[in-house]
């Protein structure tokens, strides 16, 4: 969490930062590293001002990563709102067309950052999941936390191993997408398959 607001100049630079890095871990990849002078270079400011502004690559790019996952905050707010198996469509999506915050997410957290959160929205997706076990859309008996940890789970390694798992089957990501999404959607409905919302009938 910000305790202090940064001026709009601060703001404006720290933000063309944060660009200039994901442009260049998009670039290079991950494994290449993040060279913050090159950073600096990316995003046309003086080298000092990536450390004046973050200091280290890690806090560069968990800042990137916060900046991302609050842009998505009302599009999360909204997929809560939808029903158990259209949320699990749109958040799996979401992850194929935009893995960038997942893969920044995994570096981050491999590199030992104790500071990144793994389920940032993790109450919307609670009181979601407790809504629809109790509208039946769920089974009465299943552990909600374990469940969003384990669609999650299930959806970020699609989204990061994708192409690489699609590779090695001789597929194209696109002709798997749908297959994966009801894999995953099969630890979602409740035992004897999915039940309506009581009135859909």
């Amino acid at each position: 969490m910000l305790t202090s607001r940064p001026e709009p100049d601060n703001q404006s630079t720290e933000a063309r930062l944060e660009d200039a890095a994901l442009r260049l871990l998009r670039k290079h990849g991950v494994l290449a590293g993040l060279n913050l002078r090159e950073v600096a270079q990316e995003a046309k400011v003086a080298r000092g001002l990536v450390y004046h502004h973050f200091g280290s690559r890690r806090s560069l790019l968990r800042s990137a990563l916060s900046r991302s996952v609050l842009s998505r905050r009302s599009a999360v707010v909204r997929r809560e709102k939808l029903r158990a198996r259209e949320r699990l469509e749109a958040f799996f999506s979401w992850a194929v067309k935009d893995p960038e915050s997942i893969q920044l997410m995994t570096l981050l957290i491999l590199d030992g950052d104790q500071g990144v959160s793994a389920l940032p929205y993790a109450e919307y997706a609670r009181e979601a999941n407790v809504r629809d076990v109790g509208k039946g859309l769920l089974a009465d008996d299943i552990d909600v936390d374990a469940l969003q940890a384990g669609l999650l789970a299930a959806t970020y390694g699609w989204a990061v191993y994708r192409r690489s798992f699609a590779a090695a089957l001789g597929r194209a990501p696109e002709d798997l997408d749908a297959d994966v999404l009801e894999m995953i959607a099969r630890m979602w409905e409740p035992r004897g398959g999915p039940k309506g919302e009581p009135g859909d009938d």
